[in-house]
């Protein structure tokens, strides 16, 4: 979680477990959410370096995240880091 002036700012939840479709050990990017009132201020970049660290240490290869398409502002924030886009991630509502 970051803090700006003492309040929340931003969070950020990340995921590290194994699994049988990739190649090599991977962590995810869950959620990331940074206030609206806080965004623009770099509380975003500090909260995914961060997991970067922390997936590193944790040895996983790779860090992954899924964004709906509508969010561009969050996708420059990720290209800006060095997040590429290398796959289609598909949904269907089931009601």
């Amino acid at each position: 979680m970051a803090e700006s002036g003492g309040s929340p700012a931003g969070v950020i939840n990340l995921k590290i477990e194994a699994h049988l479709y990739h190649e090599c050990p991977t962590a995810e990017i869950c959620e990331l959410v940074v206030d609206a009132r806080a965004r623009g201020g770099g509380i975003g970049t500090k909260l995914v370096q961060r997991v970067l660290c922390i997936a590193r240490e944790a040895g996983r290869e790779v860090l992954e995240l899924s964004s709906n398409r509508s969010r561009t502002d969050a996708h420059r924030l990720y290209e800006r880091l060095e997040l590429s886009k290398t796959h289609w991630h598909m949904t269907m509502p089931l009601e």
